[in-house]
């Protein structure tokens, strides 16, 4: 009895790691398990942003970044943050604690260290702004129900 309970312990903390390191657990950003690497694009090109604001107006490859390009509501209120505060008097990240919680603050600053020391940011940052502007207007992929009942409607 005793070996069952420590291995069933055992099962949920891997499964709970699991599940942490994913994204799926993830109460400040919860889009993030939708689509993971989409996500993590996003989280550069914030972190690009909050380091390079003057970037919210280059054409990526046509036009700036909306926050309809977008994919998570934090990455979308982030990014509208950033470009309403450079626009109106330059951003700065000591700002970011007057409109966004605690927890969403802190995954704010995490995105601005990781992409301090980025190497050709400009470059970075157009590459990935292309790359989620293709994959946020993607039409959605057919659920699982969907996919069945096409299937059965052909037999």
């Amino acid at each position: 009895i005793i070996r069952k309970r420590e291995n069933s312990d055992k099962k949920k903390q891997t499964e709970e790691l699991i599940r942490v390191t994913s994204g799926i657990s993830d109460r400040v950003n919860p889009d993030y398990a939708k689509k993971p690497k989409v996500a993590r694009i996003e989280e550069d090109l914030l972190g690009i942003l909050m380091n390079h604001p003057e970037y919210v107006t280059l054409p990526c490859p046509d036009k700036p970044l909306s926050e309809d390009d977008f994919f998570t509501e934090l990455g979308k209120r982030l990014f509208g943050f950033i470009s309403a505060e450079q626009q109106a008097d330059g951003f700065s990240t000591s700002a970011l604690s007057g409109t966004f919680n605690y927890d969403e603050v802190s995954r704010a600053m995490s995105m601005f260290h990781a992409r301090r020391d980025f190497s050709n940011d400009e470059k970075s940052y157009k590459t990935n702004a292309e790359y989620l502007k293709r994959e946020t207007n993607k039409p959605a992929s057919a659920s699982l129900e969907d996919i069945i009942s096409a299937k059965r409607n052909k037999t």
